[in-house]
């Protein structure tokens, strides 16, 4: 009887293989939680500047209303004093006829991260 010989061949990947493997892996991970923290830090960053010219605007509609800025000021920046400041500064009133004027005042929104700052001018007619 003759004995038949059989070749095992065996396949598979080498630890070398399966390390460097590994390390392509962790670093794409690494990427993507990197990637994904600062989406998250900049999304918080414009919601902060989104909300900022929110309260600009609603101050402004408030100055058009006839309220004074020191009671606009105090309605609308009293949780958020120590993150922005709302000033208006730059009074001035211009005759438009013989009955009518128009008041105009600078609006400055000044946030405290990154130290952002935004001015409007603000305008509303008076009849006095």
């Amino acid at each position: 009887m003759t004995r038949k010989t059989y070749q095992v061949i065996c396949r598979g990947y080498t630890l070398i293989e399966v390390l460097v493997a590994g390390g392509i892996l962790v670093i794409g991970i690494a990427a993507a939680a990197s990637l994904a923290m600062t989406m998250v830090a900049q999304e918080k960053s414009n919601a902060r500047v989104a909300e900022a010219f929110n309260i600009q605007e609603q101050a402004g509609r408030l100055y058009q209303l006839g309220l004074t800025p020191t009671v606009i000021t105090n309605e609308l920046l009293p949780y958020k004093a120590s993150e922005m400041t709302l000033q208006f500064q730059n009074e001035a009133t211009t005759n438009v006829g013989g009955a009518a004027s128009m008041q105009t005042i600078e609006c400055v929104l000044v946030c405290s991260e990154g130290s952002r700052t935004n001015t409007i001018t603000l305008a509303r007619p008076t009849t006095r």
